[in-house]
């Protein structure tokens, strides 16, 4: 490893440490996608509502899972890390990290797939 990359992956670390205590204290998940709230021009409003509760889903999907899963979502997803990038920032083998993401990526899968089935069973309902 070089010096620039060992003091990116130190910086990161810190960075980690930082956000994970910031998150214990305010108990909330970093959005998604910061523009959600935000009509876009020709979006129709069920559009965006269907859009916030798929993030909103996802968002739950994740937060349900352990910490170390959090922190290789919010790299690959938010700060756009390869694989070996955060491999070498949670000082972790890529394998681990590859894993990971497939575990991530099935579960908030099977979350939403519940939620909207639970969706469907409450209209079916309430329209009888």
């Amino acid at each position: 490893m070089s010096s620039k990359q060992k003091i990116k992956a130190w910086l990161v670390r810190i960075a980690i440490n930082k956000a994970i205590d910031l998150s214990k204290k305010r108990k909330t998940f970093i959005p998604f996608n910061e523009t959600i709230g935000k009509q876009k021009v020709g979006q129709d409003v069920e559009t965006m509502v269907i859009h916030k509760e798929t993030i909103r889903g996802v968002e739950e999907a994740i937060l349900a899972l352990p910490p170390i899963y959090h922190q290789i979502f919010y790299f690959r997803y938010y700060l756009q890390f390869t694989i070996p990038e955060i491999a070498a920032s949670l000082d972790r083998p890529e394998n681990m990290v590859k894993s990971h993401l497939k575990r991530i990526k099935r579960t908030a899968t099977k979350h939403l797939k519940r939620q909207a089935s639970l969706e469907r069973r409450c209209g079916n309902e309430s329209q009888r």
